[in-house]
């Protein structure tokens, strides 16, 4: 017996047993029923629409993600050096309260983190191209400072010195700090986008980013080589 049905009965006999005639017990059935189908229809509206709502958002956040360019550009001692290219968080910031409302909490934590990082890491590259180019910057004044030797006294020499070599030795440490912790950023984020895109692209009917991809008639030449050469290099 369904729900409907139920009520229906209930309110039958309790309407019989307080001696109401046959036609208010059909219109208190009824009213019943009415009642309870609309509840259930605006209960199915409700989990449809949060089911349509984070699918919507899962698509936001992948096309997002997926244009997050992260990728090395050599190495330095042994040690990698990577660059971030194209990244936004307008769909993460725009969707932040119905992320932790609609999606599965370790999927949340997950997004939580790699936007974490991603967002410190581009804010630290701006930093780290501003110091090295403030270590040159030193570098050069210690170098006309040498070419100065013979024309100026020992000791404003000493001091000039002893100031360049502490500006130099002061953004040196910072450069170095900036590029590891950076690194270190951007490495475990790489493998995290990873992740992300494979977790976000399980609930999508079709993968975004295997869309066919094309120019206007007169790149395509330079298209087709250009891909052709992707597929020749084994470093991609």
């Amino acid at each position: 017996m369904t729900d409907t049905t139920m009520c229906q009965a209930a309110a039958a006999a309790h309407a019989a047993a307080s001696g109401l005639p046959l036609e208010v017990i059909a219109a208190l059935s009824g009213a019943v029923a009415g009642a309870a189908s609309s509840v259930l229809i605006e209960v199915g509206k409700w989990f449809f629409h949060r089911r349509a709502r984070a699918r919507a958002i899962r698509l936001a956040l992948y096309l997002e993600i997926f244009n997050h360019s992260i990728f090395e550009t050599g190495s330095t001692d042994g040690e990698p050096n990577f660059l971030l290219i194209g990244f936004t968080r307008a769909s993460y910031d725009a969707h932040l309260g119905e992320i932790a409302d609609l999606l599965p909490e370790p999927l949340v934590g997950d997004i939580g983190t790699y936007y974490a990082k991603v967002t410190l890491a581009a804010a630290q590259l701006p930093r780290i191209e501003e110091d090295t180019v403030n270590a040159l910057s030193a570098t050069q004044e210690m170098v006309r400072l040498e070419q100065k030797r013979g024309t100026i006294s020992a000791p404003l020499y000493a001091e000039e010195e002893h100031l360049l070599k502490t500006k130099g030795a002061q953004v040196a440490s910072r450069l170095s700090s900036l590029v590891k912790h950076t690194r270190f950023l951007l490495a475990t984020a790489m493998w995290q986008q990873k992740l992300l895109l494979k977790q976000l692209r399980a609930a999508l009917k079709h993968d975004p980013a295997q869309q066919p991809v094309d120019v206007l008639p007169q790149y395509r030449a330079w298209l087709a080589k250009a891909v052709q050469g992707k597929v020749d290099d084994p470093e991609q």
